[in-house]
């Protein structure tokens, strides 16, 4: 009998020494997988992150790469002779798209993007009064483009550039 409880003993020592080690082993890879998920998780929020923020261009950085600035003048129709103007407008070469600035409220404006090369254009209306930033979505087929800005008061404003 003594013998019969101390193997009964021993065999119930030896089950809850295991059953303690598969818990714990249990316990350890659920912990790991939590980590791992967790680290996955701030690994791909950090990935989004940089990737948005690569793509906006910072205070006194120079605009992201491929992206360059459309120098636009104002074009006087009685003698042509162009001075420098209110609107500033950029080409992201990232987004493919012109966008527009202007510094003081010059009314509806009616831009026009044409490429040269294969006649391609794009046209669209803003009003500088409501917003100051315009987005103009373009191709970002290879060619000589021109920008023209129409104000309803009928002035003109014009610039071009080259996306190779």
């Amino acid at each position: 009998m003594k013998v019969i409880f101390c193997f009964c003993k021993i065999l119930v020592g030896a089950f809850l020494r295991s059953f303690v080690y598969v818990a714990i082993t249990l316990l350890r890879k659920h912990l790991i997988l939590n980590k791992i998920i967790m680290v996955k998780k701030l690994i791909s929020i950090l990935l989004a992150l940089a990737a948005m923020c690569s793509t906006m261009p910072m205070r006194g950085d120079s605009p992201p790469e491929r992206s360059h600035e459309i120098p636009v003048k104002k074009s006087d129709k009685t003698n042509q002779i162009r001075s420098l103007c209110e609107i500033q407008a950029y080409y992201n070469g990232m987004l493919s798209t012109v966008c527009s600035s202007v510094a003081s409220d010059l009314g509806e404006i009616d831009v026009t993007v044409t490429n040269c090369t294969t006649g391609e254009f794009w046209e669209d209306t803003f009003n500088s009064s409501l917003t100051s930033l315009h987005l103009l979505q373009i191709s970002s087929t290879s060619g000589f483009y021109e920008v023209t800005y129409t104000t309803s008061c009928g002035n003109l404003y014009e610039g071009s550039f080259v996306i190779y």
